[in-house]
C-alpha cells in the first residue's frame, strides 16, 4: 500500500509541474494541464498547489495513518502520521504560491 501511494504522489508531482497555477483536492477522475487525465485510487485524496515554476502536493489514503507530502527543488519525500480513518489538513501554499518550505512535523520517508 506505501508503494501504492508513493507511485500515485510522484505521478500527481510530476503532472503538477506543468499546471500552472494549478490547486485542488483531487479524489475523482482530473484533468491536469491540458489533456493529462489522474484517477487516484479510491479513498485516495491528492492536494496540489502549482505555479509556472513551482510546486507542492500531498497525498493521502484516508483509511490510512499516514500523509505525505513533496515539492520542487527537494528530491525527498516527507511523512507525517495521521488517525487512521480521518483526513488530514496541511497547508501547502496557495493558487500560484505553492509552499517552499517543509510543513512542521514531517520526516523524510
Amino acid at each position: 500500500m506505501k508503494n501504492l501511494m508513493v507511485l500515485s504522489f510522484v505521478s500527481v508531482l510530476t503532472i503538477a509541474v506543468g499546471a500552472a497555477a494549478y490547486a485542488a483536492p483531487i479524489t475523482t477522475s482530473t484533468t491536469l494541464g491540458t489533456t493529462t487525465t489522474f484517477t487516484p485510487s479510491s479513498n485516495v485524496q491528492v492536494d496540489a498547489w502549482a505555479s509556472n515554476s513551482a510546486y507542492a502536493a500531498t497525498s493521502q489514503h484516508l483509511s490510512g495513518n499516514r500523509i505525505f507530502f513533496g515539492m520542487n527543488g527537494d528530491s525527498k519525500i516527507y511523512f507525517n502520521t495521521k488517525t487512521a480513518g480521518s483526513q488530514a489538513s496541511v497547508s501547502i501554499g496557495s493558487a500560484g504560491a505553492p509552499a517552499t518550505t517543509v510543513p512542521t512535523g514531517y520526516t523524510t520517508l
